[in-house]
């Protein structure tokens, strides 16, 4: 039985997490003698401050963006960069006006049974509202200690655990903020070693924060369209009485019985709303339909 915390706020969450900040240093990249990096040539001279790599990474990211012409080769230019600092996955996710996935080196297989449970809704790594970078881990550390338990936390050991089904062992969140609205970049890991990760991230960290910044510039140059559909969803048709549900069981952190017994309606009724609503907008799930609500702009947390 879930015990209940008397708030669902992530602001909960975020106040004990200490953004994790990184020490400059540098970074290993591809090169011989002919033509060594920027790195190297700064290490040799005894100026190994990391400033020359992030402006080498600048132009290099800066060429390649230049030259892409479809959102596959963005991600697959993304993808490379990273392998190249020595990651393996990425999501990059547009957060207001409510979660909207824009690129992703993460499987289908995943993808699919993320997506088919509603989890974007309730993932911590995609509600992460921070100011700076912090760990997957660090939630989960937070979420271990609590004395008392919400039906969220519970929904996300369900979520870490589909993450480490599919061998993501921990991710390192950056928010991004661009005109007002925010976005988050998550680096994954799929080794179980999860302190040489963070000794990975903290030795790269300016680097992947500099990364976070030009996929945000270059993919609002390039891909307006798709920036513009996460700012607009497209309105979905619903009468008030299922969305009031929805909104109900999404703001109070609810189950269905317990939105009915706040909204003064029967189970029943109650029943017939969430079948509208899966309906509507196309959803297996109740989650499902939140989730979809919350990214269509017509239900908020």
């Amino acid at each position: 039985m879930i015990r209940q915390k008397p708030t669902r706020s992530f602001d909960s969450l975020r106040h004990l997490l200490a953004p994790q900040t990184g020490k400059k240093g540098g970074a290993s990249v591809r090169g011989d003698e002919k033509n060594k990096s920027a790195y190297q040539r700064n290490k040799s001279k005894g100026r190994d401050d990391g400033t020359a790599v992030q402006k080498e990474l600048e132009e290099h990211c800066q060429k390649v963006f230049g030259t892409i012409r479809s959102q596959q080769e963005f991600t697959n230019k993304i993808s490379d960069i990273l392998e190249r600092l020595g990651f393996t996955g990425f999501s990059f996710t547009a957060l207001t006006p409510a979660p909207y996935l824009l690129y992703t080196s993460l499987s289908e297989a995943f993808l699919q049974t993320y997506h088919a449970e509603g989890f974007m809704v309730d993932d911590y790594d995609v509600r992460y509202r921070g100011t700076g970078p912090t760990f997957r881990s660090a939630i989960s550390q937070y979420m271990a200690a609590a004395p008392v338990e919400t039906s969220d936390m519970a929904r996300n050991r369900e979520i870490g655990d589909l993450y480490k089904s599919h061998g993501l062992y921990d991710s390192y969140l950056i928010p991004v903020t661009s005109a007002g609205d925010r976005f988050v970049f998550c680096v994954t890991t799929q080794t179980k070693n999860i302190a040489n990760f963070h000794d990975k991230i903290t030795a790269h960290a300016p680097r992947l924060l500099l990364l976070a910044k030009l996929i945000l510039q270059s993919g609002k140059r390039k891909f307006k369209a798709t920036f513009d559909r996460a700012a607009n969803p497209p309105k979905i048709k619903i009468t008030p009485k299922p969305l009031r549900v929805l909104q109900t069981l999404a703001l109070d952190d609810l189950t269905l019985i317990q939105a009915a017994e706040k909204l003064g309606i029967s189970i029943h009724t109650a029943d017939k709303h969430s079948a509208v609503s899966k309906q509507a907008f196309g959803a297996s799930t109740l989650h499902g339909a939140v989730y979809k609500a919350i990214q269509a702009n017509m239900i908020r947390l």
